[in-house]
């Protein structure tokens, strides 16, 4: 059930883009600006965040089968790859060679692509694993 709530908090924050409006306050509480790459300092307390969901999640984690685990895998490096490599690198472009440029609109681009396809993936992972567990399971739309 936790799983559901993080992932509805989730997608609130991307459409809300909360943790944009984090950065300043994260900022000062850091003691002023960042390096470059921890310029979009909402990266901080979301990689913490990401860290302590692994340690409570790990048992759970073991404990499904194989082929939900490996998709969850990709589906988790994909995005988190995106979420906050491609966030940090993109940060670090942006302090040195602004925003208004092509090179940082495809950075842009693979993050928010890498996050989707992170996304797609999890998606995939728990409809499969409900096909698998469940096989009389139908859905029809008429």
């Amino acid at each position: 059930m936790a799983i559901g709530y993080i992932f509805f908090l989730l997608g609130f924050d991307e459409g809300a883009s909360i943790h944009e409006k984090a950065v300043n306050p994260i900022k000062l509480l850091a003691g002023g600006e960042l390096p470059g790459f921890l310029k979009f300092a909402w990266v901080i307390p979301a990689s913490v965040f990401v860290v302590l969901l692994a340690i409570t999640y790990l048992r759970f984690f073991r404990s499904l089968p194989h082929r939900m685990r490996l998709l969850l895998i990709i589906s988790l490096t994909l995005f988190l790859c995106g979420v906050l490599g491609m966030e940090m690198i993109g940060s670090n472009f942006a302090c040195n060679c602004g925003i208004k440029n092509l090179t940082y609109n495809l950075i842009v681009t693979i993050e928010e692509t890498l996050e989707m396809s992170g996304l797609v993936i999890a998606v995939y992972a728990f409809l499969d694993y409900l096909a698998r567990e469940y096989p009389k399971i139908t859905l029809r739309l008429e």
